[in-house]
């Protein structure tokens, strides 16, 4: 096989432009591994064009690199500063140094805490969603007839395929596309009396997520307060989906144990499973989601939600904490709005989350990495979406570490040197 057979569908950016060199990384670590592999995938995907273009973004990207990290310091600086940590002018130099040694954005200086001295000095082992979302995961994407894949992606065909494997998910009572119900998901009527939920069959990020609670004589209420009837929800929903396909779903509580830790939305668990080197799914990471606005829908990290490190062992919460960015650097021991205890909280049902994760990925294998999204209701785990392209950086922001050398990395090198044939 020559390498123009093994080249596989990754994006490079321009800036940052992929690494040429390894500065700073050991021979036996798997983030060498998987940033060779990675190396190796573009390298035999460009031609002239592409090694111009990247040409250009390296001799740029310094200058490029110090105004983000000028912008960026001047902007979440100050409460770093004033906490204890590095002056200003020094967080600026630091996001210089390590965007340009270790083509990381300057953003990531504070998503990652690299102004921690202990952290700074791993930052070559971090893994950024350039390298991840546009690069290796694309990379190790199924191929062949793709009739035959779970499309994972979309909710609709999620809940219809694990629900038909007997796997637990939640009740779709309508959908719709383009305007029209669509004719085998659910009967289109909404029950008296349930609560609803209402999302994009292929949305991200909770973007567009509507929570909506029964009240008396059929009617329903937003978390924004507006009131309609069932007739009007349908039509309103119908309306959405010519724009993009939509539908809705039983509304999912939390369990008892965890009401204290959300203002009312579903908190879950983002679960990342592997394929191990014997082809079986693997957990290896996790983060416990949770809303603090009572007039969120969702508990999604990245629209302003905090979270929390689970202990994979024991099913243990660590502090929570934001994104990073945005002036929201704190770490929560207790829920900033209900004041319940998160540090030390052990997740309910925590063995049996795992299995449906592990069991969820063996009926989509050879996938080779799935982002679970699992609801703990009263009376057990619930699966709530799947995510094939999932975000590392919540879990290096809640662990306080980078994954490039944990398992993570390790899992995801011996993979990417199968798929382009550099190990037997």
């Amino acid at each position: 096989m020559t390498d123009k057979d093994k080249t596989v569908p990754i994006k490079v950016p321009q800036f940052p432009p992929p690494h040429l060199v390894l500065w700073g990384l050991a021979d036996g670590w798997p983030i060498t591994r998987l940033r060779r592999a990675y190396r190796a995938a573009w390298q035999r995907r460009f031609g002239p064009h592409d090694f111009l273009r990247t040409a250009v973004g390296w001799l740029l990207w310094p200058f490029i690199s110090l105004g983000f990290a000028v912008r960026t310091g001047q902007r979440l600086g100050g409460p770093i500063a004033r906490s204890g940590g590095p002056g200003v002018a020094r967080q600026i130099l630091e996001q210089a140094w390590i965007s340009l040694w270790h083509r990381i954005s300057p953003r990531y200086y504070y998503i990652f805490e690299l102004h921690r001295p202990a952290l700074r000095w791993r930052a070559a082992e971090y893994l950024t969603r350039v390298e991840t979302k546009s690069g290796i995961y694309r990379a190790l994407k199924q191929r062949g007839d793709r009739s035959s894949f779970v499309r994972i992606n979309d909710k609709l065909s999620f809940a219809f395929f694990y629900g038909r494997n007997g796997l637990r998910v939640a009740p779709v009572f309508a959908a719709f596309r383009a305007g029209l119900r669509v004719g085998n998901a659910g009967d289109g009527r909404l029950p008296e009396g349930q609560d609803l939920f209402v999302k994009k069959i292929e949305g991200r990020g909770g973007i567009g997520a509507e929570l909506w609670l029964a009240q008396a004589h059929g009617r329903y209420r937003n978390t924004a307060g507006e009131e309609c009837t069932r007739e009007d929800l349908v039509s309103r929903v119908l309306g959405y989906s010519k724009q993009a396909d939509y539908l809705i779903q039983a509304r999912l509580v939390n369990h008892p144990d965890l009401t204290d830790l959300t203002p009312g939305a579903l908190s879950t668990v983002r679960l990342l499973t592997i394929l191990n080197e014997q082809g079986e799914p693997e957990a290896v990471n996790a983060a416990f989601r949770m809303a603090i606005s009572e007039t969120s829908a969702v508990d999604n990290f990245h629209a302003g939600g905090i979270a929390a490190a689970v202990d994979m062992a024991t099913g243990a919460l660590g502090a929570a904490t934001g994104l990073g960015l945005g002036g929201d650097f704190g770490w929560h021991e207790t829920h900033p709005l209900t004041g319940g205890r998160i540090r030390g909280r052990v997740l309910p049902y925590w063995p049996e989350a795992v299995a449906l994760a592990i069991a969820a990925h063996r009926l989509v294998a050879p996938r080779v990495m799935v982002g679970w999204d699992i609801g703990f209701l009263p009376d057990g785990p619930c699966l709530i979406e799947g995510n094939t392209g999932p975000d590392a950086d919540i879990h290096q922001r809640t662990e306080l570490r980078p994954l490039g050398n944990a398992r993570y990395g390790e899992l995801l090198a011996y993979h990417m040197e199968r798929r382009l044939g550099l190990r037997g």
